[in-house]
This record gives structure tokens, C-alpha cells and sequence, in this order.
């Protein structure tokens, strides 16, 4: 076996590196507790220091990872390049850290720890094909895999990425059995009935996801300022929230308006709006008890934009209450606009 002879010079400036043989300048930096080689891409001094200033105070995206040539080194690499690319005062959230490494996890466990160089198109594809994970699995799976090697290209670590041209498999939409209203309703009853102690704020919390039809982390960040006479302000954030990253205008409707009286006489205009953060437990217990499919909050979003629909709002109306193009909403709830038009050619006898 060639024995590696690379070595790195120490320059003048704390954390900068010369390697030898080849030349070009090399960051060491400390990610997750471990030590790790970044190459600047440069052989200018100058350049190279404002890169590792960049890259210490995580502004930077042009600074790749030197990859070990086998997988697994290469895959933890980029895993713990994803944690810090946006930034120091831009940590991932834990929960996303998370995924990351349980993705992570199960890539190790499906390919050998063997050099990148010999793995083919073939056996990466059909190796995440037949693990039996679930379609998004295999598609988060096949995504850390191709950028591993797409790292590793950019790098000079491996000439050809095997993966390139290959796209993973699409996730189905959720085929959801959503409950009617009259089901709805009586889950509002039977909530507080399974839940005496907490019951009352789930229910505040399910009709107010289910008449604005906001997105749990859109509905948890509503303030009471938010809240006019007739609309309600739906504020974006960076991370989460509004996927169109922006700001958009609500219109209140009546059921959404006596929830939100209902709530301020309970409660008061204390912050945030929403009672609750999370009441999937109750909606699991309650449909459980009554014997109609479990919902959760992203069923309820549908259940809003299914009840408008089937109402007669018009796409671009409720695309703009609901922060989606009228594309995808067209696309996502065809089947809801196909039974509603069957449904009026049945009145003309």
C-alpha cells in the first residue's frame, strides 16, 4: 500500500497550512469536536487568510471539505460541513442535526467503508434501492451520497462522480383521509372529554389550525399585534414558516373569528395566539375514540384548503391565504376540484 506523504506546513497566521507536496493553502478547523482539513483553494497568501477569516466566523460557502478517500470518512465530512455552512449565529436546528445524523448512520451501514473509487453507479443505486428504508429515506440517503461524491470531484480527491446525470425517486403526495366537518366537530367534543386538564387549549389550537390553515410553525408565531380587525398578518422566517419566505395577508373568516374571541376571553391577548404548541396526541386519541383516521396538523392545513375548494374560493385567493402558488395547489388538490365539478354536472338534469 502507498504510504500517504502529504504534509502540512504551519504558516505565521494561527490555523493556516502550506501542504507539501503540491502547494496551496489548507485551514485546519475544529467541527463537532473533531479536526478537520478545508482547502482554500489558493496559493495567494492575502486570499487564503481572508478565507480563513470567512471561514472562522462561518460567512463563507466557497471553502470545501478535504475528504479522506474512503466513503465513510467523505460522508461525515459533508454531514459536518452541513452543520456549520450557514454560519455560527445560524446553527441547525437540533432537530434537523438530528436527521442529518441519523441519515448518516444508515449510509454507513449500507456500503462498506471502502475507498470512493470503488464504488460504481450500479452498486451505490441498487445498495440504497434494496435497503427496505422508506422512499424519503432512500431519497435523503441518495442525496448525501451523490453530494459526498460531488464534494469529493471539487476537491481533486476522485475525477468522476458515478452518481451525476441520476436523480432519486420522487416521494408520493400523502393520500389523506381527511374528516368532514361534522367528524371535526366531533372531535372538538371528544378532546376535552379523553383530556380534562388540557383538552380545552387543544381544541382552541385545532380549530384555529384548522380555519386559518396555516402551517404549525406560521400558527405558533402569531401575536396578537398580528390580529386586525379583518386580517391576520402571516410572518415568514428564514428557517421556517412561510416557504415563500415572505409576509402575506390572512383574511378572517367567521369560524377563524369566533375562535379568536373565544380565545381572548379565556386567556386575554396574551402571547403568542395559539394555545398550544403541539396537539397531535390529543388528535390521535380523539380519532382513535370516534374511529375515523388519525389526522395531524398538516391534515389540517388540507382540511382548510379542501373546505375552500369544495366552497367555491377561488385558486388564487385561497393560494394567497395559504402561502402556496396556485400551481401547486391545482397540482396537489386535483382530486378535491375533479369530485367538485363532477358534483355540479350532476345538477344539470
Amino acid at each position: 500500500m502507498k504510504q500517504d506523504t502529504t504534509k502540512w506546513e504551519a504558516t505565521e497566521t494561527p490555523g493556516l497550512y502550506v501542504r507539501r507536496p503540491g502547494g496551496g493553502f489548507y485551514a485546519r478547523v475544529t467541527i463537532n469536536g473533531k479536526r478537520s482539513w478545508r482547502s482554500l483553494k489558493t496559493d495567494k497568501l492575502r486570499k487564503a487568510q481572508s478565507l480563513l477569516r470567512d471561514l472562522q466566523s462561518g460567512h463563507t460557502k466557497q471553502v470545501s471539505t478535504r475528504t479522506d478517500d474512503k466513503l465513510h470518512a467523505a460522508m461525515e465530512a459533508v454531514i459536518a460541513f452541513r452543520a456549520v455552512r450557514r454560519g455560527i449565529n445560524r446553527p441547525l436546528k437540533k432537530r434537523a442535526a438530528g436527521y442529518h445524523q441519523e441519515i448518516l448512520g444508515i449510509a454507513k451501514k449500507l456500503f462498506l467503508d471502502r475507498p470512493l473509487a470503488s464504488f460504481d453507479a450500479t452498486a451505490l443505486l441498487r445498495g440504497i434501492q434494496d435497503s427496505g428504508y422508506s422512499q424519503s429515506r432512500r431519497k435523503a440517503i441518495f442525496e448525501l451520497v451523490k453530494g459526498t461524491y460531488k464534494t469529493a470531484v471539487e476537491n481533486g480527491v476522485i475525477s468522476k462522480n458515478p452518481l451525476a446525470g441520476h436523480v432519486p425517486g420522487q416521494v408520493p403526495k400523502k393520500d389523506r383521509e381527511l374528516p368532514t366537518r361534522d367528524q371535526l366537530d366531533e372531535l372538538m367534543k371528544v378532546i376535552p372529554e379523553l383530556f380534562p386538564r388540557f383538552g380545552h387549549r387543544a381544541v382552541f389550537t385545532l380549530r384555529f389550525l384548522a380555519f386559518s390553515g396555516m402551517r404549525l410553525m406560521e400558527a405558533r408565531s402569531v401575536k396578537w399585534e398580528d390580529v386586525g380587525a379583518d386580517k391576520i398578518i402571516v410572518r415568514g422566517t428564514e428557517d421556517e414558516g412561510t416557504k415563500t419566505g415572505g409576509t402575506r395577508m390572512l383574511d378572517i373568516n367567521p369560524p377563524l373569528q369566533a375562535v379568536l374571541q373565544d380565545i381572548e376571553r379565556q386567556y386575554g391577548r396574551k402571547d403568542p395566539v395559539m394555545p398550544a404548541k403541539n396537539i397531535r396526541p390529543q388528535l390521535a386519541a380523539a380519532c382513535a375514540k370516534l374511529k375515523i383516521p388519525v389526522i395531524d396538523h398538516h391534515d389540517l392545513r388540507a382540511w382548510f384548503i379542501t373546505w375552500g375548494i369544495t366552497s367555491g374560493v377561488d385558486v388564487s385567493t385561497l393560494a394567497g391565504w395559504v402561502g402556496n402558488s396556485p400551481k401547486v395547489l391545482l397540482e396537489r388538490y386535483a382530486s378535491v376540484q375533479d369530485e367538485q365539478r363532477r358534483a355540479a354536472a350532476a345538477k344539470l338534469v
